[in-house]
């Protein structure tokens, strides 16, 4: 038999929303990065034979700045990374100085990790902010439509139950 499960129906309305906006959709304007071109980037950085990436790409690759980070400590080789806009050197996140870049691909996964924490569904304003502490390349959008469809949130958010205005009417 098959039971409901609401947070993948989460899923599903969230990744048709990234792939008509991100995938399919114009993406030469777009600052996301596909799973294909996050290899192809990864692929230039170690000047890998198989880049067959044409001069432009190359040159934008390095211009953005990109890099592959290892942090052996938490097991993580080869992660892609952009500097931090702000960097600061008593940044608490783990990649200190270095954002992760994310595929579209994994937005939900990510975003759904920072939304739903320990200390509860914490909206979209604080969700933006911790995302943008430790990644790089997931849009506001994206964010707020992950929140937009959030059933915690619209279920557990109080209802506007004031009462309707009265007119004033005036006897003069």
């Amino acid at each position: 038999f098959f039971l409901y499960d609401p947070m993948e129906e989460q899923r599903e309305t969230f990744n048709a929303f990234i792939r008509d906006k991100y995938i399919e959709g114009n993406t030469k304007k777009s600052k996301t990065v596909t799973k294909e071109k996050l290899q192809k980037i990864t692929h230039c950085l170690k000047n890998d034979p198989q880049c067959t990436s044409d001069p432009k790409f190359k040159h934008w690759v390095k211009q953005r700045g990109f890099s592959l980070m290892n942090y052996g400590a938490l097991g993580l080789k080869d992660v892609l990374c952009l500097p931090a806009k702000n960097k600061n050197e008593n940044d608490p996140t783990i990649l200190s100085g270095w954002r992760r870049v994310v595929p579209v691909e994994e937005f939900f996964d990510i975003i759904s990790e920072v939304h739903c924490n320990e200390k509860g569904h914490i909206g979209s304003k604080k969700t933006v902010t911790e995302i943008s502490k430790m990644y790089e390349c997931i849009p506001r959008c994206a964010i707020d439509k992950f929140v937009e469809l959030c059933l915690v949130c619209h279920t557990s958010k109080p209802q506007n139950t004031r009462a309707p205005l009265k007119p004033i009417i005036s006897s003069g």
